[in-house]
């Protein structure tokens, strides 16, 4: 599987905020910076000091290799990599969603990757507390100006479900990989009205819901 440059990876995201502009008329304004390509010997490096220090306290980050790309990193406990299709599992690494905060970010950067897929509640609150899982599963947002995120429930513990899952699952990267920010749905993340706006991390909020995000100390639409 051929993978973009970062550069052109970039053009894509810029031409994919095109489309939802042209779509739906919104004013969207958004900084994305792709996160630094290194080299095979510093990745192995940064993995490798990542991994130790989650491990002293969080749990177990697993890597692809030391020194392979990673295009999707996953936070979620015990999630099945080799089952997504979308993406060869190995290019992709997947960090414990109980992570300190502290120990989440140099993971991230550690991996490098420019999609992150978050799995669950705990996962969702490592980027943002203050939605849930059901408001925001399946739209496309932005983690710090730099990650490509969208997010699914957990994996049931009920087989007869999983297989519905994994499909949802499969679909939901396909649309991350694609980098359809905001996942062309058109409506706000709390309340499922038309949207108005876009706040920094590209979730969409109807003018109502907008403004109580506001008073929670939230910034300000755009």
């Amino acid at each position: 599987m051929s993978h973009p440059s970062d550069a052109s990876r970039l053009h894509d995201t810029r031409e994919a905020m095109r489309r939802v502009i042209d779509a739906f008329d919104a004013d969207i304004i958004a900084n994305i910076t792709p996160p630094v390509s290194r080299s095979p010997r510093a990745r192995a490096l940064m993995r490798s000091l990542a991994a130790e220090r989650m491990a002293e306290c969080c749990g177990t980050v697993v890597w692809p290799s030391l020194t392979g790309p990673v295009h999707l990193a996953v936070v979620g406990d015990r999630f099945p990599k080799n089952t997504l299709e979308v993406i060869d599992p190995r290019h992709v690494a997947v960090i414990p969603s109980t992570s300190c905060v502290e120990h989440m970010q140099p993971c991230l950067d550690a991996a490098g990757a420019p999609h992150v897929l978050l799995v669950g509640g705990d996962a969702l609150k490592q980027w943002r507390a203050d939605v849930t899982v059901d408001e925001v599963e399946g739209v496309v947002g932005v983690w710090a100006n730099r990650y490509m995120v969208t997010t699914v429930p957990a994996m049931p513990t009920q087989p007869a479900r999983r297989r519905e899952w994994f499909e949802d699952t499969r679909r939901r990267v396909r649309m991350l990989m694609d980098e359809l920010v905001g996942g062309l749905s058109g409506r706000c993340v709390r309340c499922s009205e038309p949207f108005v706006g876009f706040d920094q991390d590209a979730l969409p909020w109807c003018a109502r819901c907008g403004v109580a995000e506001q008073e929670d100390v939230r910034v300000p639409l755009f």
